[in-house]
């Protein structure tokens, strides 16, 4: 018999087709990130769910309940990290830039041309740094 395994947030199509040749998928679609602590363990005991979790972060699974009914966690502490750094530069690069006020007056077609007319600061010469101990400082 395959594992079951509940699935309460939207996966991309490819997770699907590679996990559904491995195991019996229970949907059970939920608007919010997350599920009640009851709704969850009654759909896990209606399934027989063998529940695999994979997160980049845990503190919001009760661990001891998932070892008590012998529930493996999946615990993927590394896969935000370089997602982080790219969207932090790219963040500085849209502000500095002014990009978001930018796309805003050329949506509106609103060109009052002055002399820092779409002109953001340059972040050439500029020193850049990540504060931080973490995984995405170092």
């Amino acid at each position: 018999k395959l594992p079951q395994i509940l699935i309460t947030i939207q996966l991309p199509n490819e997770y699907i087709d590679m996990l559904s040749n491995k195991s019996d998928i229970v949907y059970h679609h939920n608007k919010s990130e997350l599920i009640e602590r009851e709704l969850l363990l009654k759909l896990i005991d209606e399934n027989h769910v063998n529940a695999v979790i994979y997160r980049w972060r845990y503190d919001h699974i009760d661990v001891k309940e998932c070892q008590k009914r012998h529930i493996p966690i999946g615990y993927a502490p590394n896969v935000p990290t370089n997602s982080i750094a790219d969207l932090t530069v790219a963040l500085l690069l849209t502000t500095s830039r002014r990009l978001i006020e930018d796309i805003d007056i050329v949506k509106q077609e609103n060109w009052n041309w002055n002399i820092t007319f779409l002109c953001g600061k340059s972040l050439e010469s500029s020193t850049v740094g990540i504060v931080g101990l973490g995984r995405i400082g170092r």
